[in-house]
């Protein structure tokens, strides 16, 4: 679903009236990551066709990279992610989560964190969506990967210094139960491979290679 243009009440009131609750995605960042080699890619074979085609010359190649918008490429892309989610829950779980004001969170430095989206979605769902996780039998596979998952993200180790307790999150304190089941749905299980694989997106839409963009 496409961000949603409001005023900072009237946004207040929207979240109100349709019980939305924010959500942080750690989907892997485009910092060296496998979403900024997939956009890469997609630039790199755009550039090449149109070369190809004679539509541009070898000296309109460094114009079109200096002048792409990547902050735009990044937001179109994460509103694909989220959507290729929804789709991803909607299969397995049988629950029609729809992500609301989709953002990009890019940290000042990628030493020690990378890019994270930010979201809303509504909070029943949500708490539907860790019910048929955590107690439902048809789940039950993912049950003791996650609650190992959990304990392994909560346990301190050399270079490491976990931001939750194993408590806490399972208590869903800032809403981490729920942001940490997507981030295991997505990092942890096979949906990964279908992430990674299935995923259509093209960065050359938003290319205007006419006017050097």
């Amino acid at each position: 679903m496409d961000n949603l243009n409001l005023s900072k009440y009237a946004m207040k009131q929207f979240k109100k009236d349709n019980d939305l609750t924010d959500i942080q995605i750690d989907f892997g960042g485009f910092y060296h990551s496998y979403h900024s080699d997939i956009i890469d890619h997609d630039i790199e074979q755009f550039i090449e066709n149109l070369l190809d085609e004679g539509k541009i010359n070898e000296e309109n190649v460094d114009d079109i990279y200096n002048n792409i918008d990547y902050n735009n490429v990044h937001n179109q892309y994460i509103k694909k992610y989220c959507s290729f989610l929804e789709q991803i829950i909607h299969d397995e779980f049988n629950i029609k989560i729809d992500f609301v004001n989709i953002s990009l969170n890019s940290p000042r430095e990628y030493n020690f964190s990378t890019d994270v989206i930010l979201c809303e979605a509504d909070k029943y769902k949500l708490q539907d969506l860790t019910d048929k996780f955590l107690n439902h039998s048809d789940w039950s596979e993912y049950k003791d990967l996650f609650l190992d998952y959990v304990t392994e993200i909560t346990t301190f180790r050399s270079g490491y210094i976990p931001h939750y307790t194993y408590d806490e999150i399972m208590n869903n304190k800032n809403n981490m139960l729920f942001t940490q089941i997507f981030n295991f749905l997505i990092n942890s299980t096979q949906f990964i491979d279908e992430m990674l694989t299935d995923i259509e997106f093209y960065a050359s839409e938003y290319i205007d290679y006419e006017n050097g963009e």
